[in-house]
């Protein structure tokens, strides 16, 4: 069963980071605002449309 977490967990880094590298990008330009920054993220790759 470890090994299964392991592997989710492995899973679960490759695909994430490329939201490290993106937040890094613009923390470049936004400097100081880190907060500001995840929660703009979590804005931008949350959202989706909602069908009426």
């Amino acid at each position: 069963m470890d090994t299964g977490i392991t592997s989710i967990n492995d899973q679960v880094k490759d695909a994430s980071a490329f939201a490290y590298k993106l937040r890094e990008e613009i923390g470049t330009v936004v400097v100081g605002q880190r907060y500001l920054v995840d929660r703009l993220l979590v804005g931008l790759l949350g959202w989706r449309r909602r069908s009426p």
